[in-house]
């Protein structure tokens, strides 16, 4: 009964099905970083394709957006379950925190 409630301590926790088979201290951190996105990216395909999916069945139902004048307010709800944006692109903005409005912007910019 007790090993029901408390891990097994010496059971290695597995977090991928792959790993990285070099020594770190003769790999560069390019190489390292490189090797961990090859031996990982299977699982975030994965993530993210679940993701895709749920949206897909969502959209309409006024759970999904991509309007910025409603996700921004509802990412400073900590309402966003999963964001997609497209990889390279950049969109500064800042939201009143009173009365939740987005105002964007070409470039960086503080508010004063």
């Amino acid at each position: 009964m007790l090993d029901q409630i408390v891990p097994d301590k010496n059971r290695p926790v597995v977090l991928a099905e792959r790993g990285i088979e070099q020594n770190p201290d003769q790999a560069s951190p390019e190489t390292l970083n490189q090797k961990t996105v090859e031996a990982l990216q299977d699982y975030f395909s994965e993530d993210k394709q679940t993701e895709m999916n749920r949206y897909a069945a969502l959209a309409g139902s006024g759970k999904t957006s991509y309007d910025i004048h409603e996700i921004a307010p509802a990412a400073v709800d900590g309402r966003i379950d999963a964001l997609f944006v497209v990889e390279g692109t950049h969109r500064w903005d800042h939201i009143n925190q009173e009365d939740y409005s987005a105002q964007l912007h070409d470039s960086h910019w503080y508010p004063n």
